[in-house]
């Protein structure tokens, strides 16, 4: 089923917030569309709105037109939830839309995928390690999802790119029209060629420490596993990591010298036990594969269907329990649980809770008629 132009103009004015305060007018829209104001995506709301002669919905669809506008002159497309390669079940979902360039089959994309991240200023031992892994898990046929960023990041890539049929994918903490500086520009245009290109800002975003922060939180819920290969303690990519752990995702580290202080974030990580010893691709890549040591855990599914059938109306499920490695996969099992008792087109609202607390809540729209009998 295709989302109407009005939704998509709603959600790109949306994107345009993402990693930044969000106005408080907007709030209900936010909840509307499933995702989590006050989460690492919309990380404040603002107190007082301006007055304002257009309604909070005019206003984000009249600056979603013209973004998507410009992002169709760039040949930047554009994703959102119910579209053919729309990544469910990942931390996308939380997201309004994505912009994308090259191949827009994402979800499957990151089937069988891994990311590689790190500092942004590695040392050469980090840069020769995260090329390794890269190639390594090219070479194997996973999909490598890194960052369009310098360090770990930048020799991650470039051992992917090293792969005559290695995919990859790659994500941007800015617009896709904001990607061609000198040390960049090359390498993103190279991805693009290759496989995917992936923003969750609109064109016209510059590169902002919150936009990286949110790209790197994003990273890691995108991918069945990440490795970290290098980082400091106070690096922003191992609080991304121990937030990862902490939400069910599997996070493995490179360990490095001790006297190295771009080694200390993994020692610090694998000292928590929040990663796993990393010391070669195929440790992580078997490690993905079998299933049979992964720790499962109870995630609790809250269920919420809604369809029209002569009016709008809505099943509220009663909670249920599923047991997963990850959120990604919870929320999987959910929907199979929800969608073996109600057949037909409708809008399915999960809400997947880890047992740490956290929660992820995801929305996919599922084609075919629903009717009060089903329900």
């Amino acid at each position: 089923m295709s989302v109407q132009d009005d939704i998509r103009d709603v959600r790109a004015g949306l994107s345009f917030h993402v990693g930044r305060a969000l106005p408080c007018e907007f709030a209900g829209l936010v909840d509307e569309f499933g995702l989590r104001a006050g989460s690492w995506v919309f990380p404040v709301l603002s107190a007082d709105p301006l007055p304002c002669r257009e309604t909070p919905v005019e206003r984000l669809a009249k600056l979603g037109k013209f973004l998507r506008e410009r992002a169709e002159m760039a040949s930047i497309g554009m994703l959102v939830p119910g579209d053919p390669g729309w990544p469910a079940g990942t931390g996308c979902d939380d997201l309004p839309c994505l912009w994308v360039q090259g191949d827009t089959d994402v979800a499957a994309a990151v089937t069988e995928a891994v990311a590689v991240t790190g500092s942004r200023a590695c040392t050469s031992y980090g840069g020769h390690v995260a090329a390794s892994l890269a190639t390594d898990m090219a070479g194997a046929g996973w999909t490598v999802v890194t960052t369009a960023s310098l360090g770990v990041s930048r020799h991650a890539i470039g051992g992917v790119l090293a792969v005559a049929q290695a995919k990859p994918v790659l994500l941007a903490a800015c617009g896709l029209d904001q990607c061609g500086g000198h040390h960049r520009g090359p390498i993103v245009q190279h991805a693009a060629s290759r496989g995917t290109v992936i923003s969750v800002f609109p064109p016209g975003c510059e590169l902002t420490r919150s936009r990286a922060q949110v790209t790197d939180h994003l990273l890691y819920r995108m991918a069945l596993g990440s490795v970290l290969v290098e980082a400091s303690l106070r690096g922003g990519a191992v609080q991304a990591a121990r937030q990862a752990a902490e939400a069910g995702c599997r996070v493995w580290a490179v360990p490095g010298p001790i006297t190295s202080a771009m080694s200390a974030g993994c020692h610090q990580l694998l000292r928590a036990g929040a990663a796993q010893v990393a010391t070669a691709a195929d440790e992580v890549m078997a490690a993905l594969r079998d299933t049979s040591d992964r720790p499962l855990l109870a995630f609790t599914i809250h269920a919420t269907v809604r369809w029209d059938d002569g009016g709008l109306l809505v099943a509220q499920l009663a909670p249920f329990q599923v047991w997963a490695g990850t959120p990604a996969h919870a929320a999987n099992e959910g929907l199979d649980v929800v969608l073996a008792a109600h057949r037909g087109r409708a809008r399915v609202d999960l809400v997947v809770q880890a047992p740490s607390g956290s929660r992820e809540e995801i929305s996919i729209e599922v084609a075919g008629p629903v009717t009060a009998e089903s329900c």
